[in-house]
């Protein structure tokens, strides 16, 4: 399993960043070193991303555990897990499970809910498609994209868009594929642990234009948390927070945290 490390020299409760779906540990690569002035900073690829080995199957229990090994083998106890979008859901199994978890901060994270059924079927149909093979490394950077609504208002640099495709691309046989394993999309279909809330601190930390976070699934999932939960918007942001506004991001979280570890 691949992870990266800021502010070695820190031997204290740090953060662990968990990517979100197709994703990998680059997508914090201009947010973890600012995180990591007084603590240690943690980014992984779950198994199935970025540099991280593929299995034959993947789920949302198979990465929460690959979250409390990346825990136990480079973080103190008492470390915050920050997770996003998809990896919330293995990211909150985690934080259930994992008694010497600190915290948990979810970003445009909807951990309560499965995807609408015609989202799921085309995640799964994508798991049996055929993986796109570019003929050049130019060629695959050239063709990545984010998601984002059509009306978005909001722009990312694209310095730091080419930083991340550079990142999420590997030499396969016949030229140059995403790392990621396409069979990532079955997990889609596999229901989420049922919220309640957790032993440890709680944030939930939601986009301001665009959430994955309807107002339904706001409500329902502040509920099931219980009534000890953070909560904070990120204004500027679509759901790609540590993207879209990361020197909010990162005040944000340096501010939630400095009362946890």
């Amino acid at each position: 399993m691949n992870y990266r490390i800021w502010g070695e020299q820190f031997d204290g409760p740090g953060l662990l960043l968990v990517h979100g779906n197709t994703a990998n540990s680059h997508w914090w690569d201009h947010v973890a070193p600012e995180l990591a002035t007084d603590r240690r900073v943690v980014a992984m690829d779950l198994t199935g991303f970025g540099d991280s080995a593929h299995r034959p199957a993947y789920g949302f229990t198979v990465w929460a555990n690959d979250i409390r090994a990346v825990l136990r083998e480079a973080l103190a106890p008492g470390s915050v897990i920050v997770a996003h979008s998809m990896g919330g859901k293995p990211g909150y199994q985690a934080a259930l499970t994992e008694p010497s978890v600190g915290g948990l901060v979810l970003l445009d994270s909807n951990i309560g809910r499965m995807p609408a059924a015609d989202r799921a079927r085309l995640m799964a149909d994508r798991a049996d498609s055929q993986a796109r093979v570019f003929a050049t490394l130019d060629d695959a950077v050239r063709a990545y994209r984010l998601f984002r609504p059509v009306d978005s208002s909001i722009d990312v640099p694209s310095y730091l868009v080419e930083h991340i495709a550079r990142n999420s691309v590997r030499q396969v046989p016949g030229g140059w594929g995403w790392k990621f394993d396409q069979a990532v999309y079955r997990a889609a279909l596999e229901p989420p642990t049922p919220v309640r809330p957790l032993s440890c601190p709680v944030a939930v930390v939601r986009a301001g234009e665009h959430s994955v976070l309807d107002d339904e699934s706001y409500t329902d999932l502040l509920r099931d948390l219980g009534s000890g939960t953070v909560t904070a918007t990120v204004e500027s942001s679509g759901h790609h927070v540590m993207l879209d506004d990361p020197l909010a991001l990162i005040d944000l979280v340096q501010k939630i945290v400095r009362d946890w570890i």
